[in-house]
């Protein structure tokens, strides 16, 4: 979390957009036959993703996503790099969300703030909770029975609560509409390398 300035993968991405993105994204994508598959045949709303994200996801930049820079070939803050990643958690939910609404899949992100080694080079002092507080949204996320079909694409906060979600992200839109979230999803999937395209889902 936050680490070193240009930081990089062994394939060259940014090492907090490879973290927190791409290779959850990426992981959901080669899973969803399995899971489409289970969903079929198992209890209703019962085959869930949970993409776990963060509460700063809130105070990206009021435009969180740049197409322009998505690798970070110009260099930005750590802080933003990091926001901006968090970001792509939130919108791996709800196009996912809306990929698979109709195989019974439940997908849900989880924006969190907790205090753990992960903050050890991370300058200031942030409002946090304890780590033995952190899995409570993801065993609420994944197991409630309070989460239907109806709060698909949301996300749960602190402690397993079901709000909208605020700031840029108002209306689950990121505040432009869904287009710029199938868009970001296309790009996030060609930096992955996957082939499949996201309008073959619509």
């Amino acid at each position: 979390m936050v680490p070193q300035q240009e930081s990089k993968t062994a394939q060259g991405y940014e090492l907090q957009l490879r973290v927190n993105s791409l290779g959850g994204f990426l992981f959901a994508q080669f899973l969803r036959p399995v899971l489409a598959t289970t969903a079929r045949t198992g209890p209703k709303n019962s085959v869930r993703v949970v993409c776990v994200s963060s509460s700063a996801a809130v105070m990206a930049p009021k435009s969180p996503i740049n197409f322009n820079n998505m690798n970070y070939e110009r260099d930005g803050s750590a802080m933003t790099k990091y926001m901006r990643s968090r970001v792509d958690s939130v919108i791996h939910a709800a196009e996912f969300a809306r990929q698979t609404g109709c195989d019974g899949i439940i997908s849900m992100s989880r924006p969190w703030n907790l205090m753990t080694d992960l903050q050890r080079i991370m300058p200031g002092n942030p409002i946090t909770h304890e780590p033995k507080n952190g899995t409570y949204n993801q065993i609420f996320a994944g197991l409630s029975s309070e989460i239907t079909e109806k709060n698909d694409g949301g996300w749960v906060a602190p402690f397993g609560r079901l709000p909208r979600p605020g700031g840029s992200f108002r209306g689950g839109t990121l505040g432009k509409g869904l287009e710029v979230v199938r868009r970001a999803s296309q790009v996030l999937l060609n930096m992955t390398g996957h082939k499949r395209s996201i309008r073959q889902t619509w």
